[in-house]
């Protein structure tokens, strides 16, 4: 036993030895080269979704607070708008082909304008409508120029004292996508152009038990008003409802029960007999949550 630990300790002196010996690695002292950076955190975000149908509706709105290291201080801070065309190919709804325009500069706060929040760094806001962002950026809400899924850009840029700037360009400061400290530099809003079928709609049940749903549903909301529909009992059936010209939000949405593997339906929209949606029953049951509906139109089209 003596000799094992002799050997051992023997053997870990070598490897220590020679680890500390120079092996063609290069060390580098980045004490020098480091640069201390800034974060931006986002204390409050809104308006990260505008809907091309209610345009006086939208508006982005974010609470900012800048956290740097001691000494540092903030001079003024930059905001920025831009628009991404994400419908950069023609398809069968979307020949407005790519709509590009120039990163503008939409607000200038003075550090003055800043105020000191909890935590005793600087706070600030922004917000801008819709509508603003469209003036500011020379775009019309048409679908010339738009389309669904299209999104505004806003970006913020710090500039300190000494001159040193900040942003999400990567060559000053990080940008933090989530989480506590999160610190993206710029926000995103997208246009959505929410599906909306009107008119008369039938759902067709089908339940390969034959017992009903058992505690499923579709739920269907529109413009805030919910209506439920089910299969009471046996293995098939169906309904028939109206919904009026004038609505502008809805959803529709399967709620599980009990057995949703005997479950199955479909979704028919009665002025032209278009399958909107449909599910045939499987071992895993309809997912609970929304059904996207096949309208075969432009959703920007109402």
């Amino acid at each position: 036993m003596k000799y094992f630990k002799l050997i051992l300790i023997s053997t870990l002196g070598f490897v220590f030895t020679t680890s500390c010996e120079p092996d063609g690695n290069v060390f580098i002292d980045a004490t020098d080269t480091l640069e201390s950076g800034i974060v931006v955190r986002t204390l409050s975000l809104t308006g990260t979704a505008f809907d091309f149908f209610d345009v006086p509706a939208g508006e982005l709105d974010v609470d900012f607070e800048i956290q740097a290291p001691e000494g540092d201080e903030v001079a003024e801070v930059r905001i920025f708008g831009d628009f991404q065309d994400n419908t950069f190919f023609d398809s069968e709804f979307n020949t407005n082909g790519t709509t590009a325009v120039d990163e503008t500069l939409l607000q200038t706060i003075a550090a003055s304008e800043l105020t000191v929040g909890r935590f005793g760094f600087p706070t600030g806001n922004f917000s801008f409508t819709y509508q603003e962002l469209l003036d500011a950026l020379n775009l019309q809400n048409n679908l010339d120029t738009v389309f669904n899924s299209d999104q505004f850009v806003v970006r913020i840029e710090v500039e300190l004292t000494d001159g040193r700037v900040f942003s999400n360009d990567g060559t000053n400061s990080p940008s933090l996508e989530d989480g506590f400290f999160l610190s993206p530099f710029r926000y995103f809003s997208t246009i959505v152009c929410p599906i909306v079928v009107t008119g008369d709609i039938t759902i067709e049940f089908e339940d390969t038990f034959g017992d009903g749903w058992n505690g499923a549903a579709i739920v269907v909301v529109s413009d805030g008003e919910e209506s439920s529909f089910t299969l009471d009992n046996g293995g098939s059936g169906s309904v028939t409802f109206s919904i009026p010209d004038a609505v502008a939000t809805q959803s529709f949405s399967f709620s599980g029960g009990s057995f949703d593997e005997e479950v199955g339906y479909v979704i028919t929209r009665v002025s032209d007999g278009r399958e909107l949606a449909s599910f045939s029953p499987s071992s895993d049951g309809p997912p609970d949550g929304p059904i996207t509906l096949d309208t075969g139109t432009n959703p920007c089209v109402r």
